[in-house]
């Protein structure tokens, strides 16, 4: 019964009409206590005054490893791939192992146009949903 109760004087504060109002508090005879916003008549009634919530505190700044940050690392990392793949004309990548393997024209190509894209990607504004 006490859970009810609470859970009653809860959703009385939280809804806007009951925000920063006069309650009164009284137990009956069979000692149910009772809620309202108007005294009883011939029962004494504790008076209470119910404020606002504060609102919700504004939202965190983005951290430094968030999408944002992230999403600047990867233009930055594509814009300098695709200046070193149309600067150089030999191009060399490191393989699994260790060693060098220069690249090829056409995989120079293919790569190239894959930079671009991410550069196109990742360096232009994100949009909103909304």
């Amino acid at each position: 019964m006490k859970a009810v109760t609470v859970g009653l004087i809860l959703a009385m504060a939280s809804s806007s009409g009951w925000a920063a109002e006069q309650l009164y508090k009284w137990t009956d005879e069979s000692g149910t206590v009772h809620y309202s916003k108007t005294p009883p008549e011939g029962e004494q009634a504790e008076s209470m005054t119910l404020r606002k919530a504060p609102p919700p505190p504004p939202p965190p700044e983005e951290a430094a490893d968030g999408p944002a940050a992230q999403r600047l690392a990867a233009c930055e990392q594509a814009q300098r791939n695709l200046t070193t793949l149309k600067n150089n004309p030999t191009v060399q990548v490191e393989q699994e192992d260790g060693s060098l393997r220069t690249l090829g024209t056409e995989e120079r190509e293919v790569l190239q146009v894959t930079e671009e894209k991410r550069v196109e990607m990742f360096c232009t504004p994100a949009t909103g949903a909304g």
